[in-house]
């Protein structure tokens, strides 16, 4: 189409806004998702806060609004996606509407991945991090597990560093030793951390910027 790639996403994620006695918490921090991007090579991402407000939307609204707002050549969406307030468009439904509304795009639908022979989806990705399966949850996202902890304030007790469950927005494994890869900028090292019902901890580096959380293990005093 000779135009540039770009990412819409939302803060906070809809479903800790829709069902927040119910989510589990966030896959990755929205610095994660922007570096990803990046990584991958779209040329930018525009961030839509997705609010009260803006839940109340109209799949009519939303789209002839951001049609004003930005000249796509073309969207692109998963099989799964769902526009706008309830009832709202199915990913199938949105072409039609862009021509009912007098608007040129095309629309591209995009199967759901799989992992053998079951659709992947954030649901079960964050199920699989709960419940301490992070072999497959990293099967799963392609890359390990890893927690942000860039911003927040860490403990430290000795050469002992912990956080807060609390502290984080993202999902947290069930309590036990798990085998990690701290990250302190430029070097990365191996060890354990322990997840209890309040708190992380694990020895080694001070100034450390995320953790990659890879398998569960058989419980290991420090």
């Amino acid at each position: 189409l000779g135009a540039d790639p770009w990412v819409i996403t939302f803060l906070p994620n809809p479903a800790r806004a829709l069902t927040p006695e119910t989510y589990m918490g966030d896959i990755q921090t929205m610095k994660q998702k922007l570096e990803i991007l990046k990584a991958l090579g779209f040329a930018g991402v525009i961030i839509l806060p997705f609010d009260e407000q803006f839940r109340q939307i109209t799949a009519q609204d939303f789209l002839v609004t951001l049609l004003d707002w930005v000249p796509l050549a073309a969207l692109r969406v998963g099989e799964n996606f769902h526009l706008g307030r309830y009832p709202g468009k199915e990913a199938g439904e949105i072409s039609g509407l862009c021509q009912k509304l007098g608007k040129k795009l095309r629309v591209d639908i995009t199967p759901l991945a799989n992992h053998n022979g079951d659709p992947i989806s954030s649901t079960k990705v964050r199920r699989c991090i709960l419940d301490g399966d992070l072999r497959t949850a990293e099967s799963l996202l392609g890359r390990p597990y890893e927690l942000d902890l860039r911003g927040i304030p860490l403990l430290r007790h000795g050469d002992t560093v912990g956080v807060w469950r609390t502290w984080s927005s993202q999902v947290i494994p069930r309590h036990g030793s798990y085998s990690i890869r701290n990250h302190a900028q430029p070097s990365s090292h191996m060890g354990v951390a322990q997840i209890g019902e309040h708190s992380i901890v694990w020895k080694g580096e001070k100034k450390i910027e995320s953790l990659e959380i890879l398998q569960l293990q058989p419980l290991v005093p420090f």
